[in-house]
C-alpha cells in the first residue's frame, strides 16, 4: 500500500470513528467505539482491495451496535459484550436499565 493510500485510509478511519461517536453519543463510550473500529478494521488486514474497507468497517460497527442496543431495549438487561449504564453501552454492569429513545428506534440513527 502506498503512503498516500495508507494516509487516505487512516483519515477515512478517523472520520468514520467520529461519525459513529456522534451517532451513538451518550449511549456508547468513545473508547468502546474506537476499540470496535480497530477490531473491525483489523479483520481486513490481509485484503488486497482496500477501497471499500472504511465503508465495510463503519457498516459492521454500526450494525453491531444497533443490534446490541435493540437487544437491550427489548430485554432491559445486559448485552453480550457490554451492558446498559445510564443509557450507554459500556463494559460495566446494568445500572438503571435506561436506554435512549433512539435505541428503541435505531432506524433514526441511519443517515
Amino acid at each position: 500500500m502506498t503512503e498516500d493510500r495508507a494516509t487516505a485510509e487512516s483519515r477515512a478511519m478517523e472520520q468514520l470513528a467520529f461519525r459513529l461517536r456522534e451517532a451513538f453519543v451518550a449511549r456508547v463510550s468513545d473508547r468502546e467505539i474506537d476499540e470496535r473500529v480497530r477490531e473491525a478494521y483489523h479483520r481486513f488486514d490481509g485484503s488486497k482491495v482496500r477501497e471499500f474497507v472504511p465503508l465495510l468497517v463503519e457498516n459492521a460497527v454500526r450494525r453491531d451496535l444497533l443490534a446490541e442496543l435493540r437487544t437491550v431495549a427489548d430485554s432491559g438487561g445486559a448485552v453480550a459484550s457490554g451492558a446498559v449504564s445510564g443509557g450507554a453501552v459500556s463494559n460495566g454492569a446494568v445500572s438503571n436499565g435506561a436506554v435512549a429513545a433512539d435505541a428503541v428506534h435505531p432506524e433514526r440513527l441511519i443517515a
